[in-house]
């Protein structure tokens, strides 16, 4: 498929769902979440960078693409869901489990900015699944994925 195929195919599935995603490969300590649905920060939507540690990077990084990215076209991402509970909490979606049956379960930090806005604009395009923690042995200490500067203008270069 041709790159320009993959570009209209992209804004098509951008328009027909909403939608949590993160990219598979970005940086060793940082995951880079794009939201398809209400315009936050990006013409499709929402990105924001958070905080992850190397163990749930480097996994990711193994995962099959799945999703293609709006703002390029290219099938770069895997589904996320967010959930709300006594904490937030991301499940990134893989082909292969790390510390959850279907992929992996972070724990995100309430008070970053970045988390925030990924709450409203989950909320915002009803994103949030419940407030039950997903998967009953699942342990999400692996990542606080939390950001410290203004990450959560990610780079308007991010695909």
């Amino acid at each position: 498929m041709s790159e320009q195929d993959e570009k209209k195919n992209a804004m098509e599935q951008a328009a027909e769902d909403t939608r949590l995603q993160v990219r598979t490969v970005y940086h060793p300590a940082t995951l880079h979440v794009q939201g398809v649905g209400e315009q936050v920060n990006r013409e499709y939507g929402l990105a924001v960078d958070v905080r992850a540690i190397p163990e749930i990077t480097d996994w990711l990084a193994e995962q099959e693409r799945t999703l293609s990215s709006p703002a390029s076209g290219q099938l770069l991402y895997v589904e996320a869901e967010f959930y709300e509970g006594d904490e937030p909490q991301l499940l990134v979606v893989g082909n292969t489990p790390l510390n959850h049956e279907r992929g992996a379960l972070l724990n995100l930090d309430g008070a970053s900015p970045s988390v925030d806005m990924l709450r409203q604009f989950a909320g915002a395009n009803d994103l949030v699944a419940g407030g039950v923690t997903p998967g009953p042995d699942a342990e999400a200490t692996l990542a606080d994925a939390s950001v410290d500067d203004d990450s959560a203008s990610a780079s308007e270069e991010e695909e």
